[in-house]
């Protein structure tokens, strides 16, 4: 694990820790306020080293959205250096009950416990809830970057850009079928938002400089997507039987096929929001069909 330095901008610097989910780190002096943590305890473990050998002192920890990849650290984190931590007010609740990502998954009913786990259940972390400046950490901006999670919040300083899961690495968008988004048109307006900053970090692929090229593959992507339901749509479906049409990989885990299946709805809802499809009950069952 190491620290990569990326930007400076008056009495504060930008970096980052690589892994497989990207870690921000901005400097004030010898303090880091750190974004997001990593998977797990051991994550946590190797970030607290790397601080340490680097004579850095953890100050405050953002979150910025509530998904385990990003705050599953965050517990044995704060156990450890007794940090601040912030997450944007929405994203915060599932944060501190975690048991809410798996229940929403399934519908919002009690899961099986095959989605009770650590991919989608972090430990619980208590984190405050902020919309606007992070205390003591004034020269950063929050930006909301909604579309993956409804409320998800990037930080940026100056003109770097921490994007969070905003959008997805083009190698990355070629290995999923289905990205994770929940509110296609927030995605969209994120996307327009996102292009203004001149450094921009993802959370998962390759800090780029060249923000435009990966937001036209996400959206080449999302309108393929369209197109493909809109295709196997020649009669009315199941939202299963549309998801099981597209996704041409074998699905091996519970937690994959509702993750797809969460995606997939909120593709279907933007193309009834623009009336490309309609829904409607047939013995019982709940039928989309092809305007």
């Amino acid at each position: 694990m190491e620290i990569q330095m990326i930007a400076e901008h008056k009495d504060y610097k930008a970096g980052l820790i690589p892994g497989p989910t990207n870690l921000g780190l901005i400097l004030k002096d010898n303090k880091v306020l750190l974004i997001d943590t990593g998977l797990d305890r051991s994550y946590g473990k190797k970030i607290l080293k790397t601080l340490t050998d680097a004579q850095l002192t953890l100050d405050t920890i953002f979150i910025t959205h509530a998904h385990a990849d990003h705050f599953g650290a965050g517990a044995y984190l704060k156990e450890a250096t007794n940090c601040n931590v912030y997450a944007p007010a929405g994203e915060e609740n599932i944060i501190r009950e975690p048991s809410y990502e798996p229940m929403y998954l399934y519908g919002g009913a009690q899961p099986i416990p095959q989605l009770q786990n650590r991919f989608l259940q972090a430990p619980p972390l208590k984190a405050v809830p902020i919309k606007d400046k992070i205390p003591n950490w004034e020269e950063l901006d929050l930006v909301p970057l909604p579309g993956h999670t409804p409320f998800q919040t990037g930080i940026a300083l100056a003109d770097t850009l921490y994007s969070a899961d905003a959008f997805f690495d083009p190698e990355i968008l070629e290995k999923h079928t289905l990205p994770y988004f929940v509110n296609i048109n927030s995605t969209f307006n994120t996307f327009k938002g996102i292009v203004k900053y001149e450094y921009v970090i993802p959370s998962h692929g390759q800090p780029t400089r060249d923000i435009n090229n990966p937001i036209k593959a996400n959206t080449d992507k999302l309108e393929t997507i369209f197109s493909e339901i809109l295709l196997v749509l020649d009669k009315p479906l199941t939202t299963d039987t549309i998801l099981s049409k597209l996704i041409k990989e074998p699905i091996n885990t519970a937690t994959q096929f509702f993750l797809l299946r969460s995606a997939l709805q909120a593709y279907l809802t933007y193309l009834y929001q623009e009336e490309k499809i309609s829904w409607h009950f047939k013995d019982n069952l709940f039928l989309w069909e092809r305007i």
